[in-house]
């Protein structure tokens, strides 16, 4: 939960009275923040988590994060009509929207209520504009908007190959790949040490969920833009064990109770696929288009690999072996081989210097010769290539039947899995996890809790329809869905997971990797996975 301290958001949500405000602001040029609260009509925002176990299936552990807002764009006090119109010249922010259409532009929303004179906020939306929907001639518009993943969504990373790195260390490495600074990102301790990671330049953004995901954690950006990693113990903190908003009969609107079908299984399987290093061979051939290397220039050739690589040799030149005519012999076991334009060869004046990274490596070739152009007719690269050893599976079955056919809830394919430990780990959490259905309640109501956040935990008291009789349960916030309009103020709904059987131990007593002390006596119970 957002810090309340000083404020009057505790209370404020309830008064009958309570008046909402807003703080809508861009940052159009780059450096400074302009507030857009004058002529903003509407806004909406909503985040979810995808359920962990469903993270460890999927690869894909983020919490999406998106808001929308509708902002008056004609007869405007502080400029022209079409203020957000890309292609209005009289505009003010022309010069900063005309070419991009204000795609990438960051903008950051609070919300709360005023406290007398002075007005409450937090933060509620970080992110950048997405995607704009004018409507014309009715002088509106909307801009769509995403959370900081946007930000290093579709940048690449490549590393090098580690061994023997934690999840939370290699998410570093990605974070400093994307120039996303360390003040800027909180991790939990991994609770697994994997034997071999490596990015290759995929999504960066997916490259980070499949990591959490191979431990049971997810990712994502909070309300401020900062990142953050928790792994699967994250719900047996003390942050979690005490309810922090009270959901009443006479506050909600609507509750629905449900469970989802896909949370009912009777066995949970992980596949593991070990990694060994294979005997050095040829791991790149080149067979593109001709390449030349000018007099004392040099160009890069980038070499990529099948499969990641332990170790490259340094490939081997030099002159040709001559036979006694003064021939060059016809098998060269040379790993490259560059000839002039008279056939003559050039090895003696040819340089390969390597930038190896696990699945890459970008070979710079100078043609040391002030005469002639290098002709490449042959380049190799030899390595110990990693490939798949035998693959493991681990089954956990149900302490119960609450199925009436064989349901296995499996999980294969994902390198990142690599050995017994994880397997067992996770096919034991998720068997926890997934053998008793777990309630969801989608609580409608007609005001916003501005500090709640995801992960929170809540209580919901309900009442049967013509019956006095109420039930109370407690649970944590895993949806949020806001929605702001000048007049109506704010509403909101939250989708609340029943805690009661997702660990299959009491929560206070469980000793947490990367929290718990060992020997203090406290949190010396079961160990949390």
């Amino acid at each position: 939960m957002q810090s309340v301290s000083g404020t009057n958001l505790n209370a404020a949500p309830l008064q009958p009275l309570a008046v909402p405000t807003a703080l809508l602001e861009v940052n159009w040029n780059g450096a400074t923040w302009t507030g857009e609260t004058a002529n903003l009509i509407s806004a909406h925002g909503e985040y979810s988590i995808v359920a962990p176990e469903e993270g460890i299936v999927k690869g894909d552990t983020a919490i999406a994060y998106s808001a929308s807002f509708v902002l008056n764009n004609s007869e405007l006090a502080n400029d022209s009509a079409g203020r957000y119109s890309p292609l209005n010249p009289s505009s003010q922010l022309y010069n900063f929207i005309n070419r991009n259409y204000m795609f990438g532009v960051p903008i950051r929303f609070s919300a709360g209520y005023m406290n007398e004179n002075t007005a409450e906020r937090l933060r509620q939306f970080t992110g950048y504009i997405f995607q704009t929907d004018e409507a014309l001639p009715s002088g509106s518009i909307t801009l769509n908007c995403m959370d900081e993943s946007q930000k290093i969504r579709h940048q690449r990373v490549r590393t090098i190959l580690y061994q023997n790195i934690s999840v939370d260390t290699a998410l570093g490495y990605l974070c400093d790949g994307v120039s996303f600074s360390a003040p800027n990102r909180t991790f939990d301790t991994g609770l697994f040490t994997l034997p071999l990671w490596w990015a290759d330049s995929e999504d960066t953004w997916n490259e980070m969920s499949r990591l959490a995901a191979s431990e049971g954690g997810r990712v994502y950006f909070d309300h401020s833009g900062k990142l953050h990693f928790e792994n699967l113990t994250q719900w047996l903190k003390s942050t979690h064990f005490t309810s922090r908003w009270t959901f009443t009969v006479s506050d909600w609107r609507q509750v629905t109770p449900f469970i989802n079908p896909e949370d009912v299984w009777d066995a949970a399987l992980v596949e593991y696929a070990p990694l060994q290093s294979d005997a050095l061979q040829v791991v790149y051939d080149y067979k593109g288009p001709p390449i030349t290397v000018p007099p004392n220039s040099s160009k890069t050739l980038a070499c990529q690999l099948q499969r990641p690589c332990s170790s490259i040799t340094t490939p081997v030149g030099g002159a040709a072996t001559m036979k006694d005519d003064g021939t060059a012999e016809t098998a060269d076991n040379r790993d490259y081989v560059f000839n002039n334009s008279g056939g003559d060869d050039m090895n003696t004046s040819i340089g390969v210097a390597l930038t190896t990274y696990a699945q890459h490596v970008d070979a710079i070739i100078t043609n040391s010769s002030a005469i002639y152009t290098a002709n490449l007719t042959k380049f190799q690269l030899r390595g110990r290539p990693f490939t798949g050893a035998q693959v493991g599976e681990v089954r956990k079955d149900s302490h119960y039947s609450s199925v009436s056919w064989p349901r296995v809830r499996e999980i294969r394919g994902n390198e990142l899995i690599q050995t017994y430990e994880q397997a067992d780990t996770l096919a034991t959490y998720m068997r926890d996890r997934l053998e008793v259905p777990r309630a969801i309640y989608d609580v409608n109501m007609p005001y916003f809790v501005p500090q709640l956040e995801i992960g929170d935990r809540v209580t919901v008291v309900g009442a049967f329809a013509g019956n006095s009789a109420a039930w109370t349960r407690t649970g944590l916030v895993v949806g949020i869905k806001w929605d702001y309009s000048i007049g109506t103020g704010y509403t909101g709904s939250y989708t609340i997971m029943d805690d009661s059987s997702i660990y299959p131990f009491p929560v206070s007593n469980a000793f947490i990797v990367g929290t718990s002390k060992y020997g203090n006596g406290a949190g010396s119970g079961q160990i949390g996975y």
